[in-house]
């Protein structure tokens, strides 16, 4: 499942500086960028964004012609090329309609409506934050022929800079998670859910005829265990922070060779880190390859033995 990112227009304005508006450009560019690195799906919706003014005299389509602008600028366009809607609905057409600021929030309300984030140029504050707290105005039907107007108030996820991402980062990591039922699901969106993952070929036959009872446990293992990866820099410490219990196999176990594995460089690995699932002794056996910066998955099923 994608995440959507919806550009909020009411962040744009004709009364920057240039300069202070080429900052605030690249930010919010690279902000949405961090978010496909754990997403590789994430598409962004920002309709006619190289006709908008973004400073004085200086629109997005300025900021792209700069040389030190293209390829960041040319990737947000090649991710709203990919998105399978061209532009926000309107209220007209979903009958909701959003208010942020006492003016119609297009951009915004798509990401409430879709459960995706917004992204916001900023370089006064104004959009600051992680959060946008925004207006909604529905059309409830109560009794045949009776129509209501009901008013809420609803938050929508944002970003400008990088440092927002923070808060986002377990929604990020599952979003979609959940309707992942099947074996055969798990296995053909692990690109999308698990990034920082790798897996043995062998792993696509055990993810596939995985039991009922063991996908959402297995679903949620792959998805801790990547989104330790996410954080692990093999610079700065040997193996990830694990947000499961992992365990490397006792010594006489590690050299009994039922743990090594022939990996993609024909070289044989030993594979004995392990993460537990249940119902039952489920395992999920892998090892750290800090030359990739990822995990490498050779087996997903029960204890070996």
């Amino acid at each position: 499942m994608q995440i959507i990112a919806f550009h909020n227009e009411l962040a744009m304005n004709d009364d920057r500086d240039p300069t202070d508006a080429d900052v605030a450009v690249g930010e919010v560019c690279r902000a949405v960028r961090e978010v496909s690195k754990r997403r590789p799906g994430l598409v962004v919706v920002a309709p006619s964004i190289l006709e908008h003014d973004v400073a004085r005299n200086y629109k997005f389509r300025d900021w792209l012609r700069k040389p030190k602008n293209r390829d960041l600028g040319r990737w947000l366009l090649t991710r709203a090329n990919r998105a399978p809607i061209s532009r926000p609905v309107s209220s007209d057409e979903s009958g909701v309609e959003y208010v942020c600021r006492g003016k119609v929030a297009a951009g915004l309300g798509a990401a409430h409506i879709y459960d995706g984030i917004a992204f916001s140029l900023d370089d006064r504050g104004e959009w600051a934050s992680s959060a946008v707290p925004i207006h909604r105005s529905r059309l409830v039907e109560r009794d045949v022929g009776e129509i209501d107007v009901v008013e809420d108030r609803v938050t929508v996820r944002n970003l400008s800079r990088v440092t927002h991402l923070s808060p986002h980062l377990d929604w990020i990591a599952k979003f979609g998670l959940s309707d992942v039922t099947t074996g055969h699901q798990v296995w053909n969106s692990r690109d999308e859910f698990y990034p920082y993952l790798r897996f043995l070929p062998g792993v696509e036959g055990q993810l596939i005829s995985l039991e009922r009872s063991w996908v959402e446990p297995v679903a949620k293992q792959l998805y801790l265990i990547n989104r330790a990866a996410i954080e692990w820099d093999p610079e700065e410490r040997p193996a990830p922070l694990w947000l499961s219990k992992v365990t490397p196999e006792h010594e006489v176990r590690r050299r009994s060779g039922i743990f090594d594995f022939l990996d993609v460089d024909q070289r044989v690995h030993t594979f004995d880190l392990h993460s537990r699932f249940t119902p039952g002794p489920g395992r999920v056996y892998f090892r750290l390859a800090a030359d990739e910066r990822k995990i490498v998955v050779a087996h997903v099923g029960r204890k070996l033995i």
